[in-house]
């Protein structure tokens, strides 16, 4: 597969023990918009919709088709404000606020999914505080004022019954299917079941699992291998649906919010001041997919992250009291060259099995060219020209992912390159 490799006027090259790009997380958001993100959710790659409140309360919904980096306008009528999104498949998913609605298409239009009905509960107190739909029938939820009670319904939304009374106030909610269900409840412990809730079928796992570490959000890669993130760089692994888990300490202080995989080998976690780690063998090893440039004037923590390859994504982010609406340029950049000219650098084969050919393009002049394992060690470096093709031979420094770095006067791109 051929890359497609962009240099930045400037980027900024952090080099420490281990090799660390910039992060290039943008807001989408104006400085004077009023609104401050509140929830999102894409229902298919680069396709989603984001809920908005501003200081008064007042409700403000938008949707974008690019991945994030623009949002146009989104018209719900006759739907109270809904404040979380629970996006089911790519066009399908669910939205709760004082009402429940429904849309059909992916985000653009809504519905408000009628005559809703709690057991015991007056319509005056519904107020959807968390909100996971596994399926289009099958649903979990709980309310504000009401936040330790968790709620289930079968048909679509319309009636909803209690599976579990937990011990504390429950901050989120996943599932994998109907029956495989996490319900986070406070920094206390983590309910669960496996068999579709309801009366005594629900289990406790203890914070002291976690070593008594406040944990963020689950990810089910299926019924038996869950993957949960905590506070202080901690992520958690189980195989065998929660009887024990593994500490995988990554290198770094901060939080981690959330953990995506694109497949059964690529995965990317994304944790406070846009610090993000990846893996490309299935986990068994992370390293840091870059930092944030320590001179940016802002920084955020990526509290809600949709990935829609292992370049590009959108992001819920949050600096200071306020929520942003931001996206991934992670390769987004390029270098001008002195006639102003964008210029391409191609890579290929990413992966490779040890041979990679670098086409410099029209690039003008001599840089240098220079390659450092995953550690920072640097293995190559030597010149290279521009307008001209490169060849090397990676293969004999193992399985891995390595660091290609180009510099010229004044500029320094990178690219990863995954020998296989």
């Amino acid at each position: 597969m051929k890359i497609r490799f962009f240099l930045l006027l400037p980027i900024v090259l952090i080099v420490s023990n281990i090799l660390t790009l910039k992060g290039q997380w943008l807001d989408a958001t104006s400085n004077n918009d009023p609104y401050t993100a509140n929830d999102i959710g894409f229902f298919q790659s680069k396709t989603g919709v984001s809920f908005n409140i501003n200081s008064q309360g007042g409700a403000d919904y938008r949707h974008t088709s690019d991945g994030g980096q623009t949002w146009a306008p989104l018209a719900i009528n006759n739907i109270s404000r809904l404040s979380v999104i629970s996006p089911v498949n790519t066009t399908t998913g669910f939205a709760g606020g004082r009402q429940l609605a429904i849309t059909t298409n992916g985000g653009l239009t809504w519905d408000s999914v009628s005559k809703i009905s709690f057991v015991g509960l007056s319509r005056a107190q519904v107020l959807f505080q968390t909100l996971v739909f596994p399926t289009t029938t099958v649903g979990f939820a709980t309310l504000a004022g009401n936040g330790n009670v968790i709620y289930k319904t079968t048909d679509g939304g319309k009636s909803w019954t209690t599976a579990n009374r937990a011990s504390g106030t429950i901050s989120s909610l996943y599932a994998y299917d109907s029956k495989n269900v996490y319900a986070i409840i406070g920094d206390t412990a983590i309910s669960y079941t496996n068999n579709g809730g309801g009366g005594t079928t629900w289990n406790t796992i203890s914070f002291s699992a976690f070593n008594f570490t406040k944990v963020y959000s689950v990810l089910f890669i299926n019924a038996n291998e869950i993957y949960i993130t905590g506070a202080s760089g901690n992520l958690f692994h189980t195989t065998n649906a929660g009887t024990t888990w593994k500490d995988i300490q990554m290198d770094t202080a901060v939080d981690l919010f959330g953990i995506q995989f694109f497949n059964g080998k690529d995965a990317i976690i994304s944790g406070g001041a846009e610090v993000t780690f990846a893996t490309t063998d299935s986990g068994k090893t992370w390293y840091h997919r870059y930092k944030h440039d320590p001179k940016s004037s802002f920084v955020f923590d990526l509290k809600k992250t949709y990935y829609f390859d292992q370049n590009s994504g959108a992001a819920l982010g949050k600096t200071g009291t306020e929520n942003a609406l931001l996206y991934d340029t992670l390769v987004h950049a390029g270098i001008n060259n002195a006639k102003g000219i964008f210029i391409h650098l191609d890579i290929y084969p990413n992966p490779s099995a040890g041979i990679v050919n670098i086409n410099t393009g029209p690039m003008e002049g001599s840089g240098l060219l220079t390659i450092f394992n995953i550690s920072g060690k640097m293995l190559v470096r030597q010149n290279i020209e521009g307008n001209s093709k490169k060849t090397l031979s990676l293969g004999g420094y193992g399985k891995g992912v390595y660091i290609i770095e180009i510099a010229t006067a004044n500029n320094v791109g990178h690219r990863q390159v995954i020998i296989e």
